[in-house]
């Protein structure tokens, strides 16, 4: 039988993953190439001519004065989490296909249940800005399901026990490249509309079933055509049965990064941005660091 190449794709080995990012250097040399790739350039005045201070291991600006870290404005600020656990814990949220708790997350890290349950969700949270700036275009096949499985009872759209959801993939020669899913109160023309100016770029070509509340699509300024059917098939209603572990395990929380993952590659593992998008006026002109952007979180 012939084997599913995505369900087989080649991921990094931890191995691998030791060899390039064991070590503080490596791992301060890889988030400076993210974050700088051109080198340096202040979060101030965006010059580019800088001195270094070794001991207190700050950036100083030669124009405006400004200092900063390697590490202001990033996930990684003010964490007095070494940067190598950082880094162990992208690969291990983003290589395990059933997710991964914060409490194995803690284990496999060697930290408090806390600080691995703040890890993982800042990085959930860094995936969900990321997946923000992206949306899916060209042709896109969109879908109501639920997630919940088959119980007893009414069966189909109204059940109880069930959780709405609306399905987007976008296809290029007939196969699924993105996906994105979203939770909905209901299947109605608001909800719909709604998820299409987020998660759709208009002029999308939008391919339907007949439910009522897919019209609007053509208001959020898609192109839909609708292929009215009969009964729904077994399997479309309970589409939610198949998702990853990580889908199902988040649909009924409101956390902010708890969809971060409904957005991604159908062929390859998600790459969490190190440096979430931020403002300038956000980094502070003094000797310290730039300003957190979720002091709450401050690890």
């Amino acid at each position: 039988m012939a084997r599913n190449p995505v369900q087989f794709q080649k991921g990094m080995s931890l191995a691998a993953f030791q060899a390039e990012y064991g070590g503080k250097e490596s791992c301060e040399a890889a988030l400076r190439a993210q974050r700088w790739p051109q080198g340096f350039v202040c979060p101030k005045c965006q010059g580019r001519k800088h001195s270094y201070c070794v001991r207190r291991r700050l950036y100083q600006c030669s124009a405006c004065r400004t200092q900063t870290s390697l590490k202001a404005g990033t996930l990684f600020h003010k964490s007095k989490v070494p940067l190598t656990t950082w880094f162990l814990a992208i690969y291990l949220l983003t290589q395990s296909k059933n997710d991964i708790s914060a409490l194995e997350l803690s284990r496999q890290l060697g930290v408090k249940y806390d600080t691995a349950w703040a890890i993982k969700h800042k990085l959930m949270a860094a995936m969900q800005d990321r997946n923000k700036a992206y949306k899916l275009k060209g042709d896109v096949q969109i879908d109501d399901a639920y997630l919940g499985g088959e119980r007893k009872g009414t069966p189909g759209r109204g059940a109880a026990g069930k959780t709405p959801f609306l399905a987007a993939v976008e296809t290029r020669d007939g196969k699924p490249v993105y996906i994105k899913l979203r939770r909905v109160a209901a299947f109605n023309k608001e909800a719909v509309k709604n998820y299409a100016k987020e998660a759709l770029e208009p002029g999308s070509r939008v391919i339907s079933d007949g439910l009522y509340c897919f019209e609007s699509l053509a208001e959020a300024g898609m192109t839909h055509t609708a292929i009215k059917r009969g009964r729904a098939s077994r399997s479309a209603l309970q589409m939610g049965q198949h998702l990853p572990c990580q889908y199902q395990g988040r649909h009924h929380r409101n956390l902010p990064g708890h969809s971060a993952a409904a957005r991604r590659p159908l062929s390859c593992r998600l790459r969490i941005p190190l440096q979430p998008p931020f403002r300038s006026s956000e980094h502070g002109s003094g000797a310290g660091e730039g300003r957190c952007r979720n002091r709450a979180e401050t690890l």
